[in-house]
């Protein structure tokens, strides 16, 4: 399957995208460096944000299977999480994505979005979520109301 093809958008509501990318299409299993395959599908949800994301905050999450990992490089499923989501980051950096707009949480195995019962599952659950939320529009200066000449009595 093309890996373009794995990134899911759903409407979630009116003020916020959420698109969820399995991590098997972006990295090789236990890293954190982005795979060849991964640019063009990276690159697609760059275009999503750039014309439908503009006014949105982009919270990138990094999200593993419950399998335990100690490396060199990872201590656990929490390291490689965020060092996942990071990655996801500095490539939107890298494609012109304003950096105030962005943030990556890596939550390890916390948030499963399926059991880790089977192989199947646990490819699921071991994924990259961007969340976009819209930015809430500056609230109009209220005016000053003068109390007092409210309650003067009015001259006629």
């Amino acid at each position: 399957r093309d890996a373009t093809l794995a990134a899911q958008a759903e409407e979630t509501v009116e003020d916020k995208i959420v698109l969820r990318v399995p991590g098997l299409n972006l990295f090789k299993k236990g890293g954190a460096k982005l795979s060849p395959a991964a640019r063009p599908v990276l690159d697609e949800i760059v275009k999503i944000i750039k014309t439908k994301g503009k006014n949105h905050k982009i919270f990138i999450q990094g999200h593993t299977d419950d399998v335990p990992i100690h490396t060199v490089k990872f201590e656990s499923n929490w390291e490689l999480s965020a060092v996942r989501a990071t990655a996801v980051l500095r490539h939107f950096y890298d494609k012109g994505i304003d950096p105030e707009k962005l943030t990556a949480t890596g939550y390890a195995d916390t948030f499963p979005m399926v059991p880790n019962n089977t192989k199947e599952g646990r490819a699921k659950n071991a994924r990259i979520e961007f969340i976009l939320e819209k930015i809430p529009d500056k609230k109009p200066k209220k005016k000053k109301v003068d109390a007092e000449a409210n309650l003067r009595p009015k001259k006629a």
